[in-house]
């Protein structure tokens, strides 16, 4: 079983967020957890459906999770421009290997 972290940092995920959920659905048989901003309703939808959840809250503390967590990927999932880069800086600081899709504002 793969253990793949499906993560964004947008203030509104709503496309990305679907996609994202969809993307979750087509792994069937892997260990997802979904990583985002609280606030968002991205946690709690992808809560309902059964998913585990990280709140991002700061960035020194995802790097810290990411170690201990273990994920074999982070997809990072950005709309725009500043989105992810973060992530992606604490995933390569935990050694995790990362996807990174670009979701265009338009």
């Amino acid at each position: 079983m793969t253990r793949i972290c499906l993560l964004t940092d947008s203030l509104a995920p709503s496309g990305v967020g679907a996609h994202m959920m969809t993307l979750a659905e087509g792994l069937g048989g892997d260990e997802i957890v979904v990583a985002a901003r609280p606030g968002t309703g991205l946690l709690e939808h992808a809560a309902a459906r059964g998913y585990a959840v990280k709140a991002l809250d700061d960035d020194a503390n995802l790097a810290r999770w990411l170690d201990r967590a273990a994920p074999d990927i982070v997809h990072v999932h950005a709309g725009i421009g500043w989105e992810g880069h973060a992530a992606v800086r604490a995933a390569h600081a935990a050694g995790v290997p990362v996807i990174r899709t670009e979701h265009l504002p338009y």
